[in-house]
């Protein structure tokens, strides 16, 4: 991935049907993990600590800066504001 990339992770939890999804960005030539639900940010080691220590079965990655929005799928996820 080339710098400024970002794309989706995602997973299901070892023993679970349920799974999370975060980011990941390449910023000056390393990955950081971002969780937007728990505003934390991992580096490389980090993620890979977390991933030992909470084992997760089917991940998942794609990149997702360079795909064009769906603006068909807008219209399904957001509302119009009313003010």
């Amino acid at each position: 991935m080339p710098n400024g990339a970002r794309a989706q992770v995602g997973w299901i939890w070892k023993g679970s049907r349920t799974g999370h999804t975060i980011m990941a960005e390449k910023k000056a030539g390393k990955l950081v993990f971002i969780d937007p639900q728990t505003q934390s940010i991992k580096n490389h080691d980090e993620f890979v600590a977390d991933v030992k220590a909470r084992p997760r079965y089917a991940f998942w990655a794609f990149r997702v800066d360079n795909r064009e929005l769906d603006k068909e799928m807008i219209k399904l996820i957001m509302k119009e504001s009313k003010r």
